[in-house]
């Protein structure tokens, strides 16, 4: 496609979401906040001009506190979100540069920890927020590379049908038992374990909000709990109870995440002209403006938690001892 063709594509897709968001203001949707913020920021997107224009006068003024991404937004149709889920999971797939390297490296230290304490037993690990579970796609990867023989169970919580179906998408290639449900009782998860004994690696997709797992799952059942650019998704009171939550169910946690500065507003601009793809730009930039800053990782730090600042995120993990 031609630039000139690429620039017509990238304005028509402007004029649909901003469409979109001037018709759900119209509906009295309670976070006009957030509507007029997402607004700006997709009419800045026409030009570089005044996107730099945008982001040193309007951006800093930004209370993230009250933001929300366009694909939080609910507008019925899902297209958003898909194109977003689509974006997402091409950027992850990336060998340079390798957006996942951190997040696996933990995760794969995690189950390499487990697997040694676990002998023969399975491992049974839960993605919260768990979207086109590419991380867990290389991970098995990973796993059968190095002959690894652990048995591990990996399910995904999602409430969004989008992400769940591009998570079926996206793992079809490893050819391994994949299963989509609205109920996990520990009967139902043995059963499931059953019927697919024979396989190394079992997929379980939960549509349910995370905050319902306590309907499923007892105290230190789950061998560990991960989540991935989820948390910031959430007010104050929700991350304070996810943390209560996750600490209850397991005990080993890891929690990425992206860090409030200025490295998502400039460098995706220049890598692989992202400057094409808005909404992947306003999912990035705004879940940045949600996030803690690298002050607020320093002074916030729990105890129980250990935290590793990277330029462009964060990852903290928890062990109870």
């Amino acid at each position: 496609m031609s630039l000139r063709a690429k620039i017509r594509e990238k304005h028509r897709l402007l004029d649909e979401i901003i469409r979109d968001l001037e018709g759900l203001k119209k509906t009295g949707f309670e976070n006009q906040y957030a509507i007029d913020e997402n607004i700006k920021f997709f009419k800045a997107m026409y030009s570089l001009p005044r996107y730099f224009r945008w982001l040193v006068k309007e951006m800093p003024k930004i209370d993230g506190s009250r933001l929300l991404e366009l694909s939080d937004f609910p507008l019925g149709h899902g297209r958003w979100e898909s194109i977003l889920q689509a974006e997402l999971l091409e950027i992850e797939k990336w060998k340079f540069p390798d957006n996942l390297m951190q997040f696996r490296k933990e995760l794969l230290k995690q189950i390499n920890d487990l697997s040694q304490s676990s002998g023969s037993q399975g491992l049974l690990l839960m993605s919260l927020g768990s979207g086109p579970m590419e991380i867990e796609r290389q991970i098995i990867l990973a796993l059968k590379k190095e002959n690894v023989i652990q048995k591990i169970v990996f399910v995904g919580v999602d409430s969004s049908q989008a992400s769940l179906d591009a998570a079926k998408n996206n793992l079809a290639e490893l050819n391994i038992p994949i299963v989509q449900t609205d109920s996990l009782q520990a009967d139902e998860l043995e059963t499931i374990k059953k019927k697919y004994s024979k396989h190394q690696f079992i997929i379980i997709l939960l549509k349910r909000d995370v905050f319902a797992l306590n309907s499923f799952f007892q105290d230190g059942s789950v061998d560990l709990i991960y989540h991935g650019q989820f948390k910031h998704h959430l007010d104050l009171p929700r991350k304070q109870a996810l943390d209560s939550l996750v600490a209850r169910l397991s005990n080993r946690v890891v929690e990425d995440d992206l860090l409030n500065n200025l490295f998502m507003f400039i460098l995706p601009i220049l890598i692989r002209t992202r400057w094409f793809h808005p909404i992947l730009l306003n999912g990035a930039q705004f879940s940045s403006l949600r996030c803690p800053t690298k002050n607020d990782l320093k002074t916030d730090s729990a105890i129980d938690w250990q935290t590793k600042i990277f330029p462009d995120g964060y990852i903290s993990t928890y062990k109870k001892v």
